[in-house]
């Protein structure tokens, strides 16, 4: 936190007049009395200033709390933490925040974390603790208990624009794309959904999955919390992504197959690797209604020719994770190889808007943060059709903040179902 220090203005130095004369006349003496009066106040005001001043250090001296805080003000936390040793914590929530924040800042997380929890969701300070307790989680790679803190964080203030981000950030590297999609729409709603969220929403549904730049942080994650299942999965389809199937097979050994999660894991490490009996035992033995599973199924009974087992298990698929292209691809090819083109071409229909859109939001990206009003346009429109009505409404209102005068964006926006009233437009 910056400080700034403010001194008081330094006083006008009066030049000595020579004397004029010896004698003293009465307009001197009146002139003098007033001069010896003045300086009797001025005396006096000194000597109240002193006063108050002494007091103020005698305060001072009593503080140590009130000392750390302006230390912390004017970030110098090592002499804050010295401060601190010497003076016995207290139960004060405001008293173990500022523990916190110094804690944190000198490097021990564990110890602030600790204190963090001390402090009641019920107290004016909860919120703010479960939101600076899960930013000290994160850091440490816990992420799964940082999504507990940052998911309480928003029980308890709902308009927590930095809750929101923060686990848009953990849902997007671990791949939750449902879970991202819903903070993003938050985000949306309350108006601070820059152009580098906005297209980040658009590229996890139309974007490859660059698993590279996302593997250090899900490696961290993993050591840091061997318990999170969600890191090591999406640890586990990255090294697929990435071509490192045995260290995907050694991952995926270490999950159980209690969850269905842990099975789709397994079945897709089985698929990339070939192994079609290991492959057949888990899309035996796992849950029907999981979109993974199902989605596998489907394949293989496509691989198979078996047309009407292919169309259940795509449609499965389809239904659980409706915006899945592959899923729809699947189920679309299945019915038009059973001579049902008709049913067949929407489903192709999506599949093909989904490509188009892949492409724009390549244009966009490739944009640098200066997308212009045409193609804020008409990624409005392409993905409200995809019925992703919140970020196109939120693409639209983009497109009409740099042109006003665009009639068809405009057009285009008041077509879509009601939504909030348009908020600010977020600074990017």
């Amino acid at each position: 936190m910056e400080s700034k220090m403010h001194t008081a203005p330094s006083g006008r130095h009066g030049r000595a007049r020579p004397l004029r004369s010896a004698g003293v006349n009465a307009t001197g003496l009146s002139r003098g009395l007033r001069d010896r009066g003045r300086i009797i106040v001025v005396g006096a005001s000194v000597v109240a200033c002193v006063a108050v001043l002494s007091a103020a250090a005698r305060t001072w001296r009593a503080d140590p709390l009130g000392r750390a805080r302006s230390l912390v003000q004017d970030g110098r936390f090592a002499e804050a933490d010295r401060e601190l040793a010497g003076v016995p914590p207290t139960s004060s929530p405001g008293d173990r925040l500022l523990r916190a924040q110094v804690g944190a800042a000198v490097g021990r997380l564990d110890e602030a974390i600790a204190e963090l929890g001390h402090i009641p969701d019920s107290d004016a300070l909860g919120a703010l603790a479960r939101l600076t307790e899960g930013q000290l989680q994160a850091r440490l790679g816990r992420v799964r208990l940082a999504e507990l803190a940052f998911r309480r964080t928003l029980e308890l203030l709902p308009n927590c624009l930095q809750a929101h981000r923060e686990l848009v950030y953990i849902y997007s590297v671990q791949q939750r794309i449902p879970e991202a999609d819903s903070h993003l729409a938050s985000l949306a709603a309350l108006g601070s959904l820059d152009l580098k969220h906005l297209l980040h929403w658009g590229m996890l549904h139309h974007a490859i999955w660059l698993a590279e730049n996302d593997l250090p942080s899900l490696r961290h994650f993993v050591e840091a919390d061997p318990e999170d299942l969600r890191s090591r999965c999406a640890l586990v389809r990255a090294l697929i992504k990435v071509n490192r199937l045995d260290e995907a097979a050694m991952q995926a050994a270490r999950l159980g197959e209690e969850e269905a999660e842990t099975f789709a894991i397994k079945a897709e490490v089985a698929d990339a690797r070939g192994d079609l009996e290991e492959l057949e035992r888990l899309l035996a033995d796992g849950p029907e209604k999981h979109p993974v599973l199902a989605r596998l199924r489907g394949s293989r009974a496509l691989a198979r020719r078996d047309l009407r087992a292919a169309i259940r298990h795509f449609s499965i698929a389809r239904d659980l994770r409706p915006d899945d292209r592959a899923s729809l691809f699947g189920l679309g090819s299945a019915l038009q190889l059973s001579g049902r083109g008709g049913e067949a071409e929407p489903l192709l229909g999506v599949a093909r808007r989904m490509d188009r859109l892949f492409a724009l939001f390549s244009r966009a990206e490739a944009c640098h943060g200066e997308v212009p009003a045409d193609l804020e346009r008409a990624l409005g429109i392409a993905t409200s059709e995809l019925g992703r009505i919140e970020e196109g409404r939120a693409w639209l209102r983009r497109a009409i903040t740099q042109d006003p005068t665009d009639g068809e964006a405009q057009l285009a926006l008041s077509a879509l179902p009601p939504g909030g009233p348009m908020p600010r437009p977020a600074r990017d």
